[in-house]
């Protein structure tokens, strides 16, 4: 992969820790069938290892929205315990998938919700 590909990966921490291969290219197209990216909780608990492995070796502040400041203020460091998905989100899923669902990076094909 080159860095001009548009599906490489540009988290903040890959010079830390080596991105998963899986995010590495998408794996399939699910823009015609949204109802189908149902995530499994494998699939989760593969992410939050991921999270756990960045936050052991990276430090995050955790930004809290002060009400009466009007504006964001730092209230300590981002932990598995105090992180929220918003966070995810922007540390994790966007650096990692460039604008597509985090099931096309992680899928091979669709995936039913099982309700």
């Amino acid at each position: 992969m080159t860095a001009t590909d548009p599906w490489t990966p540009q988290p903040t921490w890959s010079n830390i820790i080596d991105i998963p291969q899986i995010y590495h290219a998408r794996s399939c197209d699910l823009k015609d069938y949204p109802q189908q990216r149902a995530i499994s909780i494998r699939q989760l608990e593969v992410l939050g290892n991921l999270i756990e492995n960045v936050l052991s070796k990276k430090h995050y502040a955790k930004d809290f929205y002060d009400d009466k400041k009007g504006k964001m203020r730092v209230v300590g460091q981002l932990t598995k315990l105090n992180i929220s998905m918003y966070e995810i989100n922007k540390h994790f899923i966007k650096p990692l998938t460039n604008n597509c669902s985090y099931v096309e990076m992680i899928s091979s094909n669709t995936q039913d919700p099982h309700l």
